[in-house]
């Protein structure tokens, strides 16, 4: 559980983890009198997004592209003053899971998953060099339906 007066800061945030705990915190501190925490559709209608685009930002499933983190953070209450921090926040997030990646295995995986893609299209590119692909291979690589 948040406390009320627990102050965001953004220097603890490291994952995606901690970047929704201060979402939360930020989101407490931007409540109307009577609201526990600001709504997903209130911080949507402020910055002009989508509350169903914002879900998973706000809960620590997803990293937002910069210009949308910049709007949500407008959106509760984050001056230009105060914005640095918060972008800093952003870096080490991406850097170390890549943007819109949920975890830091989620990385791993995506990374390790497009080397073995790469890879394996390498080998099947040295393996037939003898001539145009067959038609099996040609629909491989073909996009969309076939136009006459």
């Amino acid at each position: 559980m948040i406390p009320a007066d627990d102050k965001p800061a953004p220097e603890r945030i490291n994952t995606l983890e901690d970047l929704a705990y201060e979402f939360e915190r930020l989101r407490r501190r931007a409540a109307r009198p009577g609201q526990l925490r600001m709504s997903v559709r209130d911080i949507a209608a402020r910055a002009n997004l989508a509350p169903s685009m914002l879900h998973p930002y706000l809960r620590g499933r997803r990293l937002c592209p910069a210009d949308t983190y910049d709007r949500v953070l407008r959106a509760l209450g984050v001056t230009s003053n105060q914005l640095r921090p918060w972008l800093d926040a952003w870096e080490r997030i991406a850097d170390t899971t890549g943007p819109h990646l949920g975890t830091r295995e989620a990385a791993g995986q995506t990374i390790e998953r497009r080397a073995e893609e790469r890879a394996a299209i390498a080998d099947a590119t040295d393996a037939d060099s003898s001539g145009p692909p067959t038609s099996i291979e040609a629909t491989h690589y073909r996009r969309g339906p076939r136009r006459l």
